[in-house]
Order: structure tokens, then sequence, then C-alpha cells
């Protein structure tokens, strides 16, 4: 879609012109950006509040787990995760996994030292 400003003067009496003179220009591009601006400014918003419920979250699982529902939520980041360092396997365990990761990997693995 291609967007269009028009502005209209009357210049009926005017002697060289005698009627009405109609400038206008393409703003297709000023109004995409506009639109992504008030994205990006919805998005700022609802992560902020996403903060907000972060820090009333009592357990580190519960942070991860409300962030990637954040991350899917608000920024479309459908793959992610987050891993804690867990002794007993000695390595990073998957503490909160998006439904899409989960799906494509099946079994999440531990990340260790190798």
């Amino acid at each position: 879609m291609v967007r269009v400003e028009s502005k209209l003067r009357n210049r009926v009496d005017d002697d060289v012109i005698g009627g009405i003179l109609v400038s206008s220009r393409e703003i297709s591009e000023r109004q995409e950006q506009k639109q992504r601006m008030q994205q990006r400014e919805q998005q700022l918003g609802t992560l902020h509040a996403a903060t907000r419920e972060l820090l009333g979250a009592e357990t580190p699982q519960e942070v991860a787990a409300m962030a990637s529902a954040a991350a899917v939520d608000t920024l479309d980041f459908d793959l992610n995760g987050s891993q804690f360092y867990d002794e007993t396997v000695e390595g990073l365990a998957q503490t909160a996994v998006s439904d899409e990761s989960r799906k494509l990997l099946d079994d999440v693995p531990v990340i260790d030292g190798g």
C-alpha cells in the first residue's frame, strides 16, 4: 500500500494559477517507521511489566520460567531456555525451556564442561 499526504491551497484569485494548487508526497516509509516505533514502545511497556512481575518471583526457577514466557510472548523468541549449574550432573541443566524448544529437542541435554 502506498500512502500519500496532500495539501490544497486556494489560488483561484491568483492571476497566474487561477485554481486550486495541490501538492502531494508519498509518506509510506514515514508511516511504517511510525508504526514500528509504536510497536517497540508497546513491547518495551510489556517488558517493563514483565520485569515488575519478575521482582515478585520467589525462586530462581520461577524467574527463569517467567523470563522464558516473556521472551515468547513479548519478543517472539519461541526457542529459548535458561540453564543453572547443577552439582548433581556437574553441568548446566535446563531450568526453564519454551514449549517450542522442548518440541524441537525432545530431551533437553545437560551442558557439561566439554
